[in-house]
């Protein structure tokens, strides 16, 4: 957490992805946990949520597909930071306005 806030507090957007709906739930709370800390510090629209799931598998092996695996941020995590007191504002900016703001960044950079 302190390496993420440290990020956050230099000015840059932090992503959280690998919301898998197969890690089971309490890898699932943990990453949750850090996300509802980056809002409790005032970074929600320097956090963004993320998917970044592999629905037929990858690396190499052979995994079932899994057409559920975008779906952990809507039907897990956004509920569970709901429930824990985070505003609808604050999830707004986690999936949306951060993730504007990066692409704004960018096309500015690019002049």
């Amino acid at each position: 957490l302190d390496y993420l806030l440290g990020l956050a507090r230099r000015g840059a957007n932090v992503g959280f992805d690998r919301y898998f709906s197969r890690a089971g739930e309490e890898e699932m709370v943990r990453r949750a946990k850090l996300a509802k800390a980056m809002v409790d510090n005032g970074f929600a629209a320097q956090t963004s949520l993320g998917h970044d799931a592999t629905p037929y598998g990858c690396w190499g092996g052979r995994v079932p597909p899994n057409p559920d695996a975008w779906l952990a941020v809507p039907t897990f995590e956004v509920p569970w930071l709901l429930n824990e007191s985070v505003s609808a504002d604050d999830v707004a900016a986690m999936q949306a306005g951060s993730i504007r703001s990066t692409f704004e960044a960018a096309a500015a950079l690019k002049g």
